[in-house]
This record gives C-alpha cells, sequence and structure tokens, in this order.
C-alpha cells in the first residue's frame, strides 16, 4: 500500500509541477503583453501631448508620467503575487500572501492618490 501511495503522490507532485509551470509561463506571457500595451500607451500619451502643445512638466506631464508609472508599478506587483501564489504550498500561506499584498497595496494606493492630488492642486491652470 505504501508503494501505491508514494506513486500516486508522485502523479500528484508531477502534475502539481506541470500546473504551476504552466501558470507560471502564463504568467509570463500575460505581464509581457502588458508591457507591450504599457509602451504602446505611453508613447501613445507622450504623442497626444506633443500634438497639443504640452511639452513642459508644468503642461501635466508629470500628472501623467506619474500616473502611468504608478499603474506599472502597481501591475508588477500584482504579477509578484501572481507569482508568489502559483509557488505557494497550502492554502495557509496563499491566503497570507494575499493579505500582506492587500495591506500593502492600500497603503501605497493611498500614498499614490497624495501625491497625484498634489500634483493637481500644485499644477497651473492658467497660463496667462
Amino acid at each position: 500500500m505504501t508503494k501505491k501511495t508514494k506513486t500516486a503522490n508522485t502523479g500528484n507532485d508531477h502534475i502539481n509541477e506541470t500546473a504551476r509551470d504552466y501558470a507560471k509561463k502564463n504568467i509570463r506571457e500575460v505581464k509581457a503583453a502588458q508591457e507591450n500595451f504599457l509602451e504602446a500607451m505611453s508613447q501613445a500619451q507622450a504623442q497626444f501631448l506633443q500634438s497639443a502643445g504640452m511639452s513642459t512638466p508644468s503642461d501635466g506631464n508629470d500628472f501623467n508620467d506619474k500616473a502611468l508609472n504608478y499603474m506599472k508599478t502597481n501591475m508588477e506587483t500584482g504579477f509578484e503575487l501572481a507569482t508568489k501564489l502559483v509557488d505557494a504550498t497550502d492554502v495557509s500561506e496563499a491566503v497570507e500572501l494575499q493579505n500582506e499584498y492587500v495591506r500593502k497595496q492600500l497603503e501605497t494606493y493611498t500614498e499614490q492618490a497624495q501625491e497625484l492630488s498634489d500634483l493637481i492642486i500644485t499644477t497651473p491652470k492658467d497660463k496667462s
């Protein structure tokens, strides 16, 4: 009986490892696609601002650049969490990782919102 159980576990271990490898591959592919999307969005934003004659930081580029960088950072953090969750060995570890992520992201979102708010308040509205 022990051999059958051991064989079954080995089979399950192989299936689990295959599933983890597949999940990691999917995370890498989605991350690459997201990076391409963000790069295209960044280029489109730069072209729009240039065509609108907004080429100085006081014209709003600081806000747009910071918001785009925050989006990239937050997405990267999400991909890091996904990778950690794939490697989690049990549900309690996954829950702990998720709780830590949520706590840190709430702090991060609060800081980011404050910084963006400060930029809006300090950005000149009128060039007269």
